[in-house]
């Protein structure tokens, strides 16, 4: 997830658009990164056939157990990494804080942050 949410990130630079990471808890358990504008799948480099949708509790057996992101909130980079709650340029949509995702297994949690302005991703 650390990794997917940077290459978003550098996507958005490198292709001067919105790229949008959307987050959907358990039991739903998925992430998937689209170019907001569109809402255009992006396609995984290693399998031009696939859409890039992560179920991360069939693929890895994690759960994603919590998030800070309200309904409806999504990281959204704009064409500078700058991440955003909504895909619009209003001061009023960037991150107030560090935002996390949470994924459980058994019973370890770790969580994944992205920091406002830089939209630097780490865990902490």
């Amino acid at each position: 997830l650390q990794a997917d949410i940077k290459y978003a990130q550098s996507l958005a630079m490198s292709k001067g658009t919105w790229v949008q990471v959307k987050v959907n808890l358990d039991p739903i358990n998925t992430y998937a990164v689209k170019i907001s504008t569109q809402e255009v799948d992006i396609i995984l480099p290693e399998n031009l056939i696939s859409t890039w949708e992560v179920n991360t509790k069939t693929t890895y057996g994690v759960i994603i157990s919590a998030t800070s992101l309200k309904t409806g909130e999504n990281i959204n980079y704009n064409w500078l990494g700058r991440p955003y709650l909504f895909m619009n340029m209003n001061p009023l949509y960037l991150f107030p804080f560090d935002e996390f995702i949470a994924l459980t297994i058994g019973s370890k949690t770790k969580s994944v942050f992205v920091t406002p302005d830089t939209g630097r991703v780490y865990i902490p």
